[in-house]
């Protein structure tokens, strides 16, 4: 029992020493690590190694031997040459965020970091860990004056805005006796859309009760019957023909206002919220394929109709953020 208490505590005192660690260190979109902020110790093998070298040393010192001793010395100072080329591998590195990518939910997003240096030295063996869960090890060099560009791929676990995780910056050359380490902190964040579910998917949600239809048409008024298309939502199949034989139509609405549709959230309000933006968003991709013009409609906000690219990003982004603060980091 106390060596499981002791256990908890030595790991919650490494979890409080490494978010204080995190919060010092700088928030930007280009970083450069600094002196206080290059951490070196002695590795396993190193710590073996330097018992190794007090066991010579006695052994010198004990029978006055000084090839012995001369030995001794000499691992020593390998050891210190050690400690500043190992604090060279990565002095220099400046670490700069280039561009992300919105999302969906369970996918991974990719941000691309570059990592640079203008010192003329090669930089190498260099392990970049991104700390997201499970972590995520990439080993890379760079050469002399020069860059390499990462891919960074945390997987999106849930709608809004997603911040770059930590990145554990080490490194162990030339001789593996030392480690030297870094903490790098980019201020780079995805936006993650809602998982997009089918209409069927979404009628067999959870109900709070409500509404059925799921698109709205500007005008109220029917004018006639299309041919079902996968993916349609259910509450505007005309079930009376279907029930006589004619297959599956849609009924189509429309008015006086044009011909823009409205992807309300009010016709989704029977659903948990988490599914209602998720059916929201497979109409949004819908609508978009379609090359048709709409709107969305939320509590918070609204989108004017409209079509293309652009718009359906700003409509995903409306779904993504919903609910939640604007205050975080953006994306490139």
């Amino acid at each position: 029992m106390n060596k499981f208490t002791t256990g908890n505590y030595w790991q919650r005192l490494r979890r409080r020493v490494h978010q204080k660690t995190l919060q010092r260190l700088p928030l930007a979109r280009k970083v450069q690590p600094g002196l206080r902020s290059i951490y070196v110790l002695p590795s396993r093998q190193g710590w073996m190694f330097l018992l190794l070298v007090l066991i010579i040393w006695l052994l010198g010192t004990n029978y006055q031997n000084n090839l012995i001793l001369a030995a001794a010395f000499m691992l020593i100072s390998l050891h210190f040459i050690s400690l500043f080329h190992v604090w060279r591998n990565i002095s220099g590195l400046v670490f700069e965020a280039v561009s992300v990518e919105g999302v969906f939910v369970k996918e991974r997003a990719a941000f691309i970091v570059r990592v640079s240096s203008k010192a003329p030295r090669h930089y190498r063996h260099l392990r970049l860990t991104l700390m997201c869960n499970p972590p995520q090890t990439y080993v890379v060099d760079i050469p002399a004056g020069g860059e390499c560009r990462l891919q960074l791929e945390p997987l999106a676990q849930r709608r809004g805005h997603l911040p770059l995780p930590a990145i554990k910056v080490e490194t162990g050359y030339p001789f593996g006796l030392v480690n030297c380490w870094t903490w790098i902190r980019l201020n780079m964040s995805a936006i993650v859309f809602p998982q997009p579910i089918t209409a069927q998917a979404a009628d067999s949600a959870p109900s709070r009760g409500g509404q059925k239809e799921s698109l709205q048409a500007a005008g109220d008024d029917f004018y006639g019957f299309a041919t079902y298309q996968p993916g349609s939502p259910l509450s505007r199949v005309a079930w009376k023909h279907y029930a006589r034989g004619a297959g599956l139509h849609l009924k189509e609405f429309g008015g006086s206002e044009g011909s823009d549709l409205w992807i309300d959230w009010q016709s989704w309000q029977r659903l948990e919220m988490e599914s209602c933006l998720s059916a929201m968003c497979f109409q949004v991709l819908e609508q978009s394929k379609a090359s048709a013009t709409y709107g969305v409609r939320l509590p918070d906000r609204i989108v004017a109709p409209g079509s293309g690219e652009p718009h359906k990003l700003e409509a995903l982004t409306a779904l993504a953020l919903y609910g939640q603060s604007d205050s975080a980091a953006t994306n490139d």
